[in-house]
C-alpha cells in the first residue's frame, strides 16, 4: 500500500506530540502544586513568574516580606527577604551583572546590557562584516541564605542559537531586566533597613 513507507515518520510525529502533550501536562500539574503548597504557607503571590525551564519559578510575597524559588519538580522553598544574598545576570552561562547585599542599586537596566543598543551583541569585526553573538540561555542566579542550597538558578530563555533581535529573546530579556530590578530593590531595602540574617540552618 501507499502508506506504508509514511507509518514510520507518522508513528514518530504522533510519539512526539504525545511526549509533548505529557510533559507539558506535568508542568501544568506542578505549577498547581506548587500554588497550593504557596498557598497552604499563606504566602501571597503578588508577584509569580514561572521561568522557562520545567518547574522553575520566582515568587514574592511583598506583605509577608518573603521569596519563593523552586527548581526542577521540587517543592518551592519559601524565605525571608532577609535571606536574599545577592542576584547575578547571566547570557550564555556568562555573568552580566551581579549585585550583592552591600552594593548601591544603580546603573543602566540590564536589557542595554543583555542586547546592546540596537538589540544586538557585537562580538568584534572581521573585515567589513559584524560578528554577532546568538543567545542560547538567559537566566538569573539568584544566591540566598542557605548552606544546603545557597544557588538558585532560573531560566528566562532557553533555545540555542537564537537571534537576538528576535521578539521572543527581547520579551524574554525584558521579563528578565524586571525580575532583576525586583530583586536588587529587595537587596537595597534591606541593606538600608539594617537587618542582618543569621546563617541559615541546615535542612
Amino acid at each position: 500500500m501507499d502508506w506504508i513507507p509514511y507509518a514510520g515518520i507518522i508513528a514518530a510525529v504522533v510519539f512526539l506530540f504525545l511526549a509533548r502533550a505529557k510533559r507539558e501536562e506535568a508542568i501544568a500539574a506542578h505549577r498547581r502544586q506548587t500554588q497550593s503548597q504557596l498557598q497552604e504557607a499563606g504566602f501571597e503571590a503578588d508577584l509569580m513568574c514561572f521561568g522557562a525551564a520545567p518547574g522553575s519559578l520566582i515568587a514574592l510575597d511583598p506583605r509577608g516580606q518573603r521569596i519563593a524559588l523552586s527548581q526542577s519538580a521540587t517543592p518551592a522553598k519559601i524565605l525571608s527577604f532577609r535571606d536574599l544574598v545577592a542576584v547575578e545576570v547571566l547570557q550564555n552561562g556568562a555573568s552580566i551583572t551581579k549585585t550583592n547585599r552591600g552594593n548601591q542599586v544603580a546603573g543602566a537596566a540590564v536589557g542595554a546590557l543583555l542586547l546592546g543598543p540596537a538589540g544586538l551583541l557585537i562580538g568584534g569585526l572581521t573585515g567589513t562584516k559584524k560578528s554577532v553573538q546568538l543567545v542560547d540561555k538567559l537566566s538569573l542566579k539568584i544566591y540566598i541564605n542557605d548552606l544546603v542550597s545557597p544557588v538558585h538558578e532560573v531560566i528566562f530563555f532557553n533555545q540555542p542559537k537564537s537571534d537576538p533581535n528576535s521578539v521572543l529573546v527581547k520579551e524574554s530579556a525584558k521579563l528578565l531586566d524586571e525580575w532583576h530590578g525586583k530583586l536588587r530593590t529587595i537587596l537595597h531595602s534591606q541593606k538600608t533597613s539594617g537587618d542582618t540574617a543569621p546563617i541559615g540552618q541546615l535542612a
